[in-house]
This record gives structure tokens, C-alpha cells and sequence, in this order.
């Protein structure tokens, strides 16, 4: 089982890849941040779409939403907290598979339904977090689109 650091490691590995992905869809990296509220910046004909990533190992059927970033604190998760207009959500394997979802109206779908999801708790990260299991085949086509 990897440990938060390989975790975290992990997810910076795959920036290179990130970027590859926007330059090669037409998008302009303006800025890449370490900050809590989004990942990085893109500009495509004149807009600014600001992005949150998420950078797993494995392939799966569902997607992994945290909902409280530390029990102790009862501080809120990314669903929450991110200011991004996007949400680009990367499973890398043998294949890779790389899904983009307009993070605020996703959210409100998945605050319809959030009594429908597996809630879990990972002890793998700053404390414990709290997180939903969401069911990829569930999400509405309309707010989920694969990108690669």
C-alpha cells in the first residue's frame, strides 16, 4: 500500500502528462499552483478555465470524491473547497484513462445524490479524509466526457 508521500509523488509525476494533454487538446497553460483551491490554469480562445486534478493508479469504475479532507478538524474536502471550473480526473495503468467534468454543475448533481454513493474512509493522507465512491456508469453523460 503506498504511502502519502508516494501518493503525493505520484500525482506531481503525472503533471508532466497533464500538460502534454491540455498543449495537445489546444489549451495554453497560464499557471500551475500548489494550492488547496485549484491545480492549474489553462486559456483556450481568450477563456480562462481554471482545473482541479486528481491522478490515480489503476483503472476503475468510480470515482473517488472527498467530501471531509481531515475528520479531526471536520475541514472540508475538495468537492467543497475548489475554486476550479473543472475537474480532470486521470487513471493511469497498463491503459489511461482521463475523464473531464464542469466541476460546479457536477456538484450539484452529486449533492442530489450524495445519500446514493459508498462513503469510505482513507486513513492516507493528512488525517483521515472522508470520501464518496461515485460510480462512473451513474454520472450523467452530459457531465462527464473521457479525453483520453
Amino acid at each position: 500500500m503506498p504511502t502519502f508521500e508516494e501518493n503525493l509523488a505520484f500525482e506531481k509525476s503525472k503533471k508532466p502528462f497533464f500538460n502534454k494533454l491540455y498543449r495537445n487538446l489546444g489549451f495554453e497553460i497560464i499557471s500551475r499552483k500548489d494550492c488547496k483551491e485549484y491545480d492549474c490554469k489553462l486559456r483556450r480562445d481568450g477563456f480562462v478555465f481554471i482545473v482541479e486534478e486528481k491522478a490515480l493508479r489503476n483503472l476503475w469504475d468510480d470515482i473517488c470524491i472527498e467530501t471531509i479532507q481531515d475528520t479531526e478538524t471536520n475541514a472540508d474536502g475538495w468537492i467543497y473547497y475548489s475554486k476550479a471550473d473543472f475537474l480532470v480526473y486521470g487513471m493511469f495503468d497498463d491503459q489511461i484513462i482521463v475523464y473531464r467534468l464542469p466541476l460546479r454543475d457536477f456538484k450539484v448533481w452529486f449533492e442530489q445524490n450524495i445519500e446514493n454513493f459508498k462513503e469510505i474512509e482513507s486513513k492516507k493522507g493528512w488525517g483521515i479524509t472522508i470520501n464518496k465512491i461515485v460510480p462512473i456508469k451513474d454520472i450523467p453523460n452530459n457531465l462527464i466526457k473521457r479525453i483520453c
